[in-house]
């Protein structure tokens, strides 16, 4: 069962629902149907005298809908059985078209009904805007449409109604039963809900009393008495729904519909007499004009109203919000002032080193005794010191205390820390508490600084030779892969040089391998030297290393490297009890158009072999090298 049906219905006693009770709902039956036929008689007797049928406002809506909230479904027979009868003698229809009309006036409340309480959700005192756009949609929109829906139906079968005029009676039936149903319900639903006067209205009552008064004094300047003749004053009633306006969002709604259904009766009674506005001449269809007042000022009275209740109950449950939080604070308060002492214990106890620094001030509020020993300073003299200063990066300090008043916390955020002449790497963990009375970070920190500098030691070893401090063969390999590149897009000259140190068997053999690593590191400090930044030396296993020259053509490169052949040929090792020297013979090739790596390293390297055979300590461009030598294959480029 609906939020509404409950709210209506239900037994205050908690006992069985009344509308439960088989004769009870068969007398409310009979009674519904006797007040349908009854109300039915008297507005058509009122609307016949001054010339109006069928009736343009069917206040018997207003009865179905109350209907259908208290008995819901079982509410259809008693108003079936008014409707039948209503129409029999109202409209002096055949049994056939009375009982067609009966089933959409009696269904169509319930079904109306229903959908709201679907769609609503429970109606209280102060309504919403969800229930009473709910009750807008249904218990008067579908309500209306089924109703003239099956009314315009019958009355187009049985022949009454053109085919033709369908729409034009489906819309004026429309308009008489919504307009019926907005007239009286939503007043009769609001006070039974609530009977008394609300704090709004207790607090400005004389406020009340006069916007009231003002807007029923304009609808009876306008309703009673007076008469127009330009149709265009038909606008200067819908002016009344400003006051109206203003009183829905300032007063209960239930008192301000109750105000404009009193309106609507008088712009009614003034109407059919061929006063007001509406029945100027030349308006054809007065009712018509009542029935679009009724439904849109009913809408903007009931879409005010429930926008100033959700205001209201928004208010209400802030201002219990608010008390609550109060009490929760003043308790929270307490109960940290009596585990403070314990939160100092978890702090010095904890693992890590950790800080609490202020986030009003940002000075240090505590440490514990391993952030003293990182740190390597005293408690004392830790403690107010403005905590920004032992950051490297204020930057990364900002968006970690950021992220805790975002969040409450952040997690793993690497920062660099001051100690001294010294920075330590450092890895974060924070959180935000409150400690000595005032909003506060918990700073966790764990010194990964060792980790960090392992890290960049494996970095450089996973590209460079340990020995010789020079990039390795696959780093080398990618350094000429990118400055080939770069010469080919820009057509710019390129060369490669193979060196080899002469006779390094010789040289381990005789003065031992520490003395071949002398020899090895020797040559690699003379071609770091002799070379230009932007040259790059590899080494590219044993023995061997190898030169990228950009910029440099194969003429240009020679000079180059006799002078580094030059170099080495002068420099003297010095190995365990005795001095010796060596020489290197290089092999130079220049990039062409279409060349790949292994081209281009295969011809530097069999000018080196051509170097080789002519005698070592030597320079051999490509040109002068034997291409026919079979001694030595092409090099892989991989890595």
């Amino acid at each position: 069962m609906g939020g509404w049906e409950a709210s209506t219905a239900g037994n205050a006693g908690g006992g069985v629902r009344w509308a439960d009770r088989p004769r009870v709902v068969l007398c409310a039956s009979l009674l519904a149907a006797a007040a349908y036929l009854g109300l039915g008689v008297v507005t058509d007797l009122f609307f016949r005298q001054y010339g109006f049928f069928p009736a343009p406002l069917w206040p018997a809506a207003s009865l179905s809908v109350a209907a259908a909230m208290l008995l819901g479904w079982k509410a259809v027979p008693g108003l079936a059985l008014g409707a039948f009868l209503s129409n029999l003698v109202v409209f002096e229809a055949t049994w056939a078209e009375a009982a067609g009309i009966a089933a959409g006036n009696a269904l169509g409340p319930v079904l109306g009904v229903r959908l709201a309480q679907r769609l609503g959700g429970p109606l209280t005192r102060l309504p919403g805007l969800r229930p009473v756009a709910s009750f807008a949609l249904g218990a008067v929109g579908v309500h209306a449409a089924v109703s003239a829906g099956c009314g315009a139906a019958v009355l187009v079968i049985a022949g009454v109604v053109p085919g033709d005029l369908a729409v034009p009676v489906f819309v004026r039936w429309w308009l008489s039963d919504a307009g019926g149903a907005l007239v009286l319900a939503p007043s009769a639903l609001l006070w039974g809900l609530d009977r008394g006067f609300g704090a709004a209205t207790r607090g400005r009552l004389a406020e009340l009393v006069l916007v009231a008064a003002a807007t029923l004094a304009g609808g009876m300047v306008l309703f009673i008495g007076t008469r127009f003749d330009d149709p265009a004053n038909a606008a200067l009633p819908f002016l009344l729904l400003v006051p109206l306006a203003w009183m829905a969002m300032r007063f209960l709604l239930r008192d301000t519909y109750t105000q404009f259904s009193a309106l609507v009766l008088l712009m009614v009674g003034g109407t059919v007499m061929g006063y007001g506005p509406f029945a100027a001449p030349g308006i054809d269809k007065p009712m018509l004009y009542v029935g679009v007042f009724i439904v849109t000022g009913a809408l903007t009275v009931l879409s005010c109203g429930a926008q100033a209740n959700d205001r209201r109950r928004a208010e209400r449950n802030l201002r219990r919000m608010v008390d609550t939080l109060e009490q929760t604070v003043a308790e929270r308060t307490a109960a940290l002032k009596e585990s403070e002492g314990q939160l100092r214990l978890v702090l010095e106890d904890a693992p890590v080193p950790l800080f609490v620094s202020s986030l009003r001030t940002h000075r240090l509020l505590f440490v514990n005794s391993r952030a003293e020993r990182l740190l390597e300073s005293s408690r004392e003299r830790l403690i107010g010191v403005y905590a920004p200063t032992y950051w490297s990066q204020p930057e990364v300090r900002a968006r970690l205390i950021e992220a805790v008043a975002r969040n409450g916390h952040a997690r793993d955020v690497e920062a660099e820390f001051r100690r001294g002449e010294d920075t330590l790497v450092v890895l974060l963990s924070a959180a935000r508490t409150v400690f000595d009375g005032e909003p506060a970070v918990v700073l966790g920190i764990n010194d990964i600084t060792e980790r960090k500098r392992l890290e960049a030691e494996l970095q450089r070893l996973a590209v460079m030779d340990g020995l010789t401090e020079l990039p390795n063969r696959r780093h080398f390999l990618e350094r000429l892969e990118a400055e080939a590149e770069r010469a080919r897009r820009y057509g710019r000259p390129l060369s490669v040089a193979m060196v080899d140190l002469d006779h390094f068997k010789a040289i381990n053999d005789s003065h031992g391998h520490a003395a071949g690593d002398a020899a090895l590191r020797g040559f690699a400090e003379l071609a770091r030297d002799a070379l230009r930044a932007s040259d790059v030396i590899g080494r590219m296993g044993g023995e061997e290393f190898a030169i990228v020259l950009p910029e440099t053509g194969l003429e240009s490169a020679v000079p180059v490297m006799e002078r580094l052949r030059d170099l080495v040929a002068a420099h003297q090792v010095r190995g365990e009890g005795c001095a010796f020297g060596f020489t290197v013979s290089a092999g130079i090739a220049e990039l062409r158009p279409e060349d790949d790596l292994s081209r281009l390293l295969s011809r530097a390297d069999r000018a080196l072999y051509a170097a080789k055979r002519r005698g070592r300590n030597r320079v051999v461009r490509e040109g002068e090298a034997d291409e026919d030598d079979p001694s030595r294959s092409e090099i892989s480029c991989s890595a």
